[in-house]
């Protein structure tokens, strides 16, 4: 299993939860207000406006769901800011 976090503006929530759809990804976890500091600055997580707001999501996914959704997403983040990060996960229940 894969682990896929992806960290975008708020404004494009709905576009990448469209692509998870499409990859047929259909669980995550969303993480509101995420706030932090990288090249572009400090993001805080409680802004005036959500238009600079921070969202977090977070998928467990077989590889090969993971990496389609990664490159869809990919494209996204060519026009905003944002981070995507897959790691390995092992998944106890």
């Amino acid at each position: 299993m894969k682990k896929l976090e992806v960290i975008i503006e708020s404004v494009q929530l709905k576009h990448v939860l469209r692509i998870l759809k499409d990859c047929d990804i259909s669980g995550y976890t969303l993480i509101n207000d995420v706030s932090g500091m990288g090249k572009h600055g400090i993001r805080r997580g409680f802004e005036l406006t959500d238009v600079t707001k921070n969202v977090m999501l977070i998928i467990v996914e077989e590889p090969e769901k993971v990496y389609k959704a990664a490159e869809k997403i990919n494209t996204v983040l060519k026009n905003f800011y944002g981070m995507i990060l897959i790691s390995d996960v092992e998944v106890f229940q």
